[in-house]
């Protein structure tokens, strides 16, 4: 799907109409992007639940970054209750993806015990991945968690 319309245009109306019309068509792109806002309170009043629900469209559409903050959003209670296992869930699925903040994320996870069961090794792994792909402090976590291991 094209998405060069996403970028910013000066009329803020006219880029909220934009964005609206194609995440209601299913662009998850555009639904994370109104994610934002809405958790940022850009353009918008601040909503924490409408953040939520635009990030859940955007997760829902297959869209990595969309569903690395519907992650972040569960395992904070960002516009809805705290849900371990599920931000596991959502972050894994980015993770595979490819996305270097849900993988750090998901090695957090895994370091804690928070969403699955607690294992250093697979912590490692995405700590590695992570920091592959520039996520900042993954290569810290990396090492922290390799000298606990032994």
């Amino acid at each position: 799907m094209d998405n060069a319309h996403i970028a910013p245009v000066c009329d803020p109306d006219i880029e909220l109409s934009l964005l609206l019309r194609d995440a209601m068509a299913g662009d998850g792109h555009a639904a994370c992007k109104l994610g934002d806002y809405y958790r940022e309170g850009q353009l918008v009043k601040a909503s924490p639940r409408k953040a939520f629900l635009w990030y859940s469209r955007s997760a829902l559409a297959g869209y990595a970054a969309g569903q690395s903050n519907l992650g972040a959003c569960l395992e904070r209670g960002l516009g809805c209750r705290i849900n371990y296992r599920q931000a596991a869930k959502w972050y894994a699925l980015s993770a595979s993806q490819g996305h270097p903040t849900a993988q750090f994320n998901l090695g957090l996870c895994h370091l804690n015990g928070r969403g699955v069961p607690q294992n250093l090794a697979e912590a490692c792994t995405w700590f590695q991945k992570a920091a592959d792909h520039g996520a900042p402090d993954a290569a810290d976590a990396l090492t922290a968690t390799l000298a606990e291991i032994g």
